[in-house]
């Protein structure tokens, strides 16, 4: 019964090769071996994949495989089929099969290149007794595994993987690592050795797509890979773009994205249809220092979401962010005189197509030497800044470090209300907030080494002492806090309040929350703001006392340094240095 049912489908093989045939007949020579065996062993994993394998001795001596026999233009489409699918090597090529002498294979069959040998197999008649003989193992066991190139692949044990894995050219070898790179499972070099970490790739992939993890893809496996990495290569119109004016020459994807406009330092491209998709080129000249003011602003940009991860190193910097609604990614670097990156942005939904879109941006980012777009905006202008809108953080307000981990005090009102905090933009924690007493605590989340501690005083200077109040008065543009002179007028609130203490001294709304120093430079407290809706006279104003600080503080575990800054008073001069050391910007953001 089975050797009907093999001889049947062989009779459709024949009958859809005898439709396709011509009086010129053409074979599709997949490789050459000059040991018998080595032939043989070749043409036995061949076979299990594809149902037309032939062998044969040549006029040379070498021992060739082929598929075939076909018509001419059948074999150079078919070929053509097979190389887009990657079964068969780079190098296979049609033949007319004149060199052909003595068949080899399959076994039994030893007529030469002139008897076509799908004619054995004719309705009615028994097929090739490779095929036929299924008791001696010949066969496949399988008919599916008779199935045509083009059609559903056969599955295959690892054996058989692995013998027609051995057929794989090294580009195809490579390929195959580039897909599963893509899909986030190889990590290592692109070389098309499969070695162990290959192999775990494999077992990986299969694993997530519902195969035995063998570390083995077999034929069809490997097909539905490339396939899958190809579709989305072509979702992406993955496609190298070069500016002559920008100096830059890297992939995009251009399924989803089109120039726009120059506006330095970017180059615009414009979403392409509904993609959602935003790219922005970074050219500018500069070193390390244009970088670092590129990547302040680039952080204040509203297609950067606020979460995420952020680094800036000396030559170069690195954001990958995401909320709800979308995910970036934007990178950047200070070399030869110049800085060029990208800024990529993309809604969420995409994620799935753009998640491994930016390495390989990154890897094929090239910068071509001697070209840089001319300086463009240095500061934003308004809401913008070279064309992107730019967020702006709802209040800005001051504060002091009081120990070297970074932990910083403010007043309540800087931070009331705000979805996040940052401190000299460091993003930050608020581990303490009292609005009784107009005071918060606030820890970064990331290590910081201030470049120094305030000393909070532990006596008060007697009343009509010259104070200094050092802030942010112009919200950091200055880059570095101005000190405010006044007096200490009592050691207490206007109601009694002993946590307060009233000064006479004009200041600005960013100075609130900044630290307010005695005459030899210790900090005798920080600026809060009035009791909400009373209204003072100009000149008057309020600071928490040190004492109270320290209470609180030290409920939190931190313990800040205590005591003055020498015997004798300080020079404006001196007291504005340490200010420098140990004030710091706050900002509230929505």
């Amino acid at each position: 019964m089975r050797r009907i049912i093999v001889s049947a489908l062989w009779a459709v093989i024949v009958l859809f090769h005898q439709g396709a045939e011509a009086a010129a007949r053409s074979w599709i020579q997949l490789e050459a071996k000059f040991e018998l065996t080595e032939a043989m062993d070749r043409a036995r994993a061949l076979s299990a994949i594809f149902p037309n394998v032939n062998g044969f001795r040549t006029r040379g001596g070498a021992y060739a495989l082929a598929l075939g026999p076909y018509a001419d233009a059948k074999a150079r489409a078919e070929l053509r089929a097979l190389r887009r699918e990657r079964l068969v090597p780079r190098d296979a090529f049609v033949t007319d099969g004149r060199e052909y002498r003595q068949r080899f294979w399959p076994v039994g069959v030893t007529e030469p290149d002139t008897t076509d040998e799908t004619a054995a197999a004719l309705p009615g008649t028994d097929a090739p007794a490779a095929l036929a003989d299924t008791e001696t193992g010949a066969a496949p066991a399988d008919p599916a595994a008779l199935a045509l190139p083009g059609s559903a692949l056969p599955d295959e044990t690892p054996a058989e993987a692995r013998a027609s894995e051995a057929l794989l050219d090294e580009d195809t070898r490579k390929e195959i690592q580039r897909a599963l790179a893509w899909f986030g499972h190889y990590t290592t070099r692109i070389d098309g050795d499969f070695g162990p970490a290959t192999r775990r790739a494999m077992a990986a992939w299969q694993a997530e797509n519902g195969h035995e993890p063998t570390g083995i893809l077999t034929t069809a496996q490997r097909a539905a890979l490339l396939k899958a990495y190809e579709d989305e290569l072509a979702a992406l119109g993955l496609r190298r773009h070069r500016d002559e004016a920008a100096g830059i020459d890297l992939p995009i994807p251009a399924a989803l994205v089109e120039f726009d406009r120059y506006e330095a330092p970017f180059v615009h491209f414009a979403p392409k249809g509904d993609s959602g998709v935003r790219l922005l080129l970074i050219s500018e000249p500069g070193g390390a220092d244009a970088l670092a003011a590129l990547f302040d602003v680039i952080d204040t940009f509203r297609i950067i979401p606020e979460g995420g991860e952020r680094q800036a190193r000396r030559n170069t910097f690195e954001i990958s962010a995401r909320d709800a609604r979308r995910s970036a990614y934007a990178w950047a670097e200070a070399r030869d005189g110049a800085v060029k990156g990208f800024i990529l942005t993309w809604p969420r939904e995409r994620d799935p197509l753009m998640a491994r879109l930016p390495e390989i941006m990154r890897q094929g980012f090239e910068v071509l030497p001697d070209a840089v777009l001319p300086p463009g905006a240095s500061e934003p202008e308004g809401e913008t800044f070279a064309g992107i809108e730019i967020r702006h953080p709802v209040r800005r307000g001051s504060g002091l470090y009081v120990d070297t981990a970074g932990h910083v005090v403010t007043a309540h009102a800087v931070v009331s209300g705000c979805g996040r905090v940052t401190v000299d933009d460091v993003p930050a924690d608020i581990a303490l907030d009292d609005p009784t007493a107009g005071v918060a605590v606030l820890a970064p989340r990331a290590d910081v080494a201030p470049p120094g501690a305030g000393h909070l005083a532990e006596t008060m200077p007697g009343r009509r002492a010259e104070i200094a109040v050092a802030g942010y008065s112009f919200g950091g543009l200055l880059g570095a806090p101005t000190l405010s002179f006044g007096r200490l007028e009592a050691a207490h609130g206007l109601n009694g309040e002993a946590w307060l203490a009233r000064l006479s001294v004009t200041t600005t709304e960013a100075d609130v929350g900044g630290p307010v120093l005695g005459p030899r430079g210790e900090v005798l407290g920080i600026l809060v703001p009035a009791a909400e809706g009373r209204q003072l006279p100009e000149g008057v104003g309020f600071m928490l006392r040190a004492d109270a600080l320290a209470e609180r503080l030290a409920a939190l575990g931190i313990r800040p340094a205590r005591g003055g800054e020498g015997d004798a008073p300080a020079e404006p001069e001196d007291l504005a240095r340490r200010a420098a050391e140990f004030t710091a910007t706050v900002a509230c953001w929505d």
